[in-house]
């Protein structure tokens, strides 16, 4: 795992509880909701996670998404544990954790698209091939 990954991982757990800390009851906090500092976070740390970094298989924004979704997890358990009627359509809660998270996922190809200095290639040595006369 990469250090950008590992951040993002970090960075979404953040987000999550930074948004999310005070453990109110469930019918309060989504009263109390924090989404749009949130999602402009999550777009923040989509742009600057990709900035200057190689094309890379697994994102850094699908580790973030990762995170959240491992803490949403966690804060379900949670409230299901104080009150097991909390989270009736807890699959609606990772589809709008998902879509709050498009806006990054977006900022992140931005920054891999329009990098104004890309990682440099190290150059190999050329290599002639010749076929043994």
């Amino acid at each position: 795992m990469s250090k950008r990954q590992c951040a993002a991982l970090l960075v979404g757990l953040g987000l999550f509880v930074g948004c999310w800390w005070r453990f109110l009851p469930y019918g309060i906090r989504e009263r109390e909701q924090l989404i749009w500092p949130m999602v402009l976070g999550i777009m923040a740390a989509g742009f600057l996670l990709r900035l200057r970094a190689r094309p890379a298989r697994l994102r850094p924004m699908i580790f973030l998404l990762l995170a959240m979704f491992v803490a949403n997890a966690g804060l379900i358990v949670y409230d299901c544990a104080i009150d097991p009627t909390d989270h009736n359509l807890f699959p609606l809660e990772f589809a709008i954790l998902g879509i709050c998270c498009l806006p990054g996922f977006l900022s992140e190809w931005f920054a891999g698209r329009f990098d104004l200095q890309p990682p440099t290639r190290s150059a190999a040595p050329a290599v002639l091939v010749t076929d043994g006369r």
